[in-house]
């Protein structure tokens, strides 16, 4: 259920939306990092909500900081467990 629904809403997400949605979990982004962040977001969403996450981190790796990487890994799997 929650799948389709953010599936059907994902063209919304924008990197301001994505850094106030990360702030609230400590986590940081620069600009840049954000607007990486949102369109690989955007580009996998189906993937990533199935739980098909190598691609999508191997290439936000390079785009944003090894300390947000670490954090929205985590993140990532902790939310991921909740929907699935």
């Amino acid at each position: 259920m929650y799948q389709r629904l953010i599936l059907k809403n994902i063209h919304l997400l924008n990197y301001s939306i994505l850094k106030g949605i990360l702030e609230n979990q400590n986590i940081f982004l620069n600009d840049n990092e954000a607007i990486a962040t949102v369109n690989i977001v955007k580009e996998n969403a189906d993937k990533l909500l199935n739980g098909d996450y190598k691609d999508s981190f191997d290439t936000l790796k390079g785009k944003v900081s090894d300390n947000n990487y670490k954090l929205l890994y985590d993140l990532y799997f902790n939310k991921i467990n909740k929907i699935s």
